[in-house]
């Protein structure tokens, strides 16, 4: 019997479903694994690992340990910032806890030796009530490494919370957007058919409109690099919360506290400066759950909300706390709702259940949190109630960076809003996923709503086509190479940022050398080459009505590199040359910033150089696009010859490689995307 369509579609959806709920077990399965052969490898030369030396105990403070570890290893930067890590006990028990203390002089380091809850502070196979009793010797004296850790964590509450989602909709007809997603129904919002800019190329109002008129659906908004998405968001949220009348709330969700403050802190800027915010404001109140707290957001500004009466900053204010039921890793279908008094450690019977406007933030107009407070069991519970449920839901959940977010957590969560409305682009980062899964349950929720490969259509959400960070000529290569030459730029404010005295735009040069994998000391020193001769040249800036011009600073440069041992051989190379302000990072920590300069180190001399299992990292095209499209002005890319003369074995890496061959193109200078980078300072000047 042939199939249909519908039929086949249906079948596809069934067994996306199938699939999504094993999500987070998978991908801790091979966390947790990655992390034992790590601990069981003492690698000194993985950052991720520190080797022990010796067991030394406990100082004053039981529950603190102290390890001492071996000399020369290289270290990732975490380890000097409080991390969790990973580590096995003499009983072969996996253990997960934080440090407390790393002092590099004296090759000690220190962990927290507790427990939390009564449950126990991790993953660990031994009971940890006993083992807060118990002698840290029996344990701990034999453990010979310890792996940072931070991605291994329990998500039994986003697994439930899923299951409820898969559940609801196969049994149920009612409308949410959890089923709007799931079918992958074009966004439903009343009056609105496409979704595009207005005759006068703004995307703020036609936006607002739509998010307005959702009726239990999503919205993706698609910006490619510097095409304002945060800009745009943080204008839809500002604008939504100073309505007269329905006093929406807001909640700010991405896959990390950079992202979901970079959203926060522009939405605050966009009330303060646009808005006559203490009237718009006026009993509302705006909460980061985050341990530093809102103050801390405040002061940083030389600016003051005023005096923050309008947003009644919680810090320092005591709420209750209210859960359900039993803790005793239940879940019942009729919770028991109590009011728990942390102080007093008595719970107080809620019959009527939580209250609203009093528990569970739902006196909070706009909410900046990640995903762990909207799946939690008393959250999921309040919100599934036939009878309270809205009251606790909000009107819509703003997911930022949302082509790095999975789309089993941006089912998981949306039981708590009526409306999703997704920044991001699928086209740059992609969200991390380690284990293989099948059914499509391992895409992002942008991979899976407007593909992988193709720009959003106006039927589907927005696309942000014009940028306003990078000159023509570097944006002519990103609009080729991944947006199918449907990116332009905002020539009277892009073209007036310019590097005198040498052609803008992107630039290769070619390095030989070989046996480099992780590291390479020659592209090291050509890097430190460029910016020297750049640091000679002159940037010349008017796009904001001023005119600019100055010498070339440290400040104006990103150095991207693929490795961490990479990015430590280039600072080494740069602060031995005097050139400490240089900026060097991943692609990954550079995603949302800007420079007029980028320098993107290859790294590995050729295909069989690349660490295993890397190589389609290396060559990804969301890696080099938004390595590229960084630079406002001027990008070079640094490469063996032999790495770009790559065989490609497959058609996707075919299409992959032909990202930077483009760059790397022998043709005449002037006619191509790109051109070879000048050797002198001579060469440069005569340009």
């Amino acid at each position: 019997m042939e199939l249909d369509e519908n039929k086949i579609k249906e079948i596809e959806r069934l067994k996306l479903l199938f699939h999504l709920p094993e999500f987070w077990e998978k991908e801790y399965a091979v966390t947790h694994m990655e992390a034992l052969r790590a601990i069981e490898s003492k690698d000194r030369n993985a950052d991720t690992v520190l080797v022990v030396d010796r067991y030394v105990g406990a100082g004053e403070n039981p529950e603190k340990i102290i390890f001492k570890f071996v000399e020369n290893q290289k270290l990732a930067a975490k380890w000097f910032s409080s991390p969790t890590v990973f580590l096995v006990l003499n009983d072969g028990s996996p253990y997960r806890t934080s440090l407390s203390n790393f002092n590099r002089e004296k090759r000690e380091v220190t962990i927290k030796w507790t427990v939390k809850d009564g449950n126990g502070d991790g993953d660990s196979g031994t009971n940890q009530t006993d083992l807060e009793l118990a002698d840290p010797d029996l344990y701990l004296s034999g453990v010979g490494a310890m792996s940072l850790s931070d991605n291994v964590r329990d998500r039994r509450d986003h697994s439930r919370s899923l299951l409820n989602i898969v559940n609801d909709y196969l049994n149920d007809d009612v409308p949410s957007v959890a089923r709007e997603i799931i079918n992958n129904n074009a966004p439903r919002a009343v009056g609105v058919n496409h979704f595009c800019a207005n005759d006068k190329g703004d995307f703020i109002e036609p936006a607002l409109k739509a998010v307005e008129n959702l009726e239990r659906s999503y919205l993706p908004i698609q910006g490619p690099p510097g095409t304002g998405k945060t800009f745009l968001g943080s204008h839809l949220v500002s604008r939504l919360l100073s309505e007269d009348t329905n006093k929406p709330r807001i909640a700010i969700v991405a896959q990390s506290w950079e992202a979901i403050n970079n959203l926060f802190e522009a939405t605050i800027d966009r009330l303060v400066e646009d808005l006559d915010a203490e009237s718009k404001l006026k009993n509302r109140e705006i909460l980061l759950l985050h341990r530093k707290g809102p103050k801390k957001i405040f002061k940083q500004r030389n600016k003051s909300l005023f005096s923050l009466d309008a947003t009644k900053t919680p810090n320092g204010e005591k709420r209750r706390k209210i859960k359900f039921g039993k803790n005793d890793d239940t879940e019942s279908t009729e919770p028991e709702w109590f009011y728990t008094d942390p102080e007093a450690e008595i719970n107080v019977s809620l019959p009527d259940g939580p209250e609203k406007g009093i528990d569970l933030y739902s006196d909070v107009h706009l909410l900046a949190t990640t995903s762990w407070f909207l799946v939690n069991s008393e959250m999921r519970e309040a919100c599934r109630s036939d009878s309270y449920g809205d009251d606790f839901k909000f009107d819509y959940i703003f997911i930022d960076e949302a082509g790095q977010y999975s789309l089993a957590e941006a089912l998981a969560i949306s039981h708590t809003t009526k409306n999703i409305v997704l920044l991001g682009d699928p086209k740059q980062l992609p969200q991390v996923v380690k284990a293989s899964h099948e059914g499509g349950a391992g895409l992002s929720i942008m991979e899976y709503l407007i593909g992988k490969d193709k720009n959003v259509d106006s039927s589907k959400g927005f696309y942000l086509d014009t940028t306003w960070r990078m000159r023509e000529e570097v944006t002519t290569y990103i609009s080729e190479q991944f947006y199918d030459h449907d990116l332009d730029w905002k020539k009277e404010i892009c073209n007036k940022r310019e590097i005198l005295g040498i052609r803008n735009g992107l630039y290769f040069s070619e390095v030989e050398h070989e046996e480099c994998s992780r590291s390479s000391k020659m592209e090291a020193e050509k890097v430190v080459e460029i910016v020297e001769d750049l640091l000679t040249m002159t940037f010349k800036d008017s796009s904001d009505g001023k005119d600019i011009e100055r010498k070339v600073a440290e400040s104006d440069f990103m150095v991207v590199a693929p490795f961490n041992e990479q990015l430590g051989m280039l600072t080494s190379e740069l602060m031995s040359e005097g050139h400490s302000g240089v900026r060097v990072g991943t692609v990954d920590k550079f995603q949302g910033q800007e420079a007029p300069i980028v320098i993107y180190s290859l790294t590995s001399s050729n295909k069989e150089e690349i660490p295993a299992g890397r190589t389609d990292f290396l060559f990804m095209p969301n890696r080099t696009n938004v390595a590229a499209s960084r630079a406002q002005c001027l990008a070079v890319v640094v490469g063996a010859k032999d790495l770009i003369d790559t065989q490609p074995k497959t058609i996707p890496e075919m299409e992959a490689l032909n990202n930077l061959c483009r760059v790397f193109q022998d043709v005449e200078e002037g006619k191509g995307i790109s051109g070879e980078w000048p050797v002198t300072n001579s060469v440069i000047q005569s340009t």
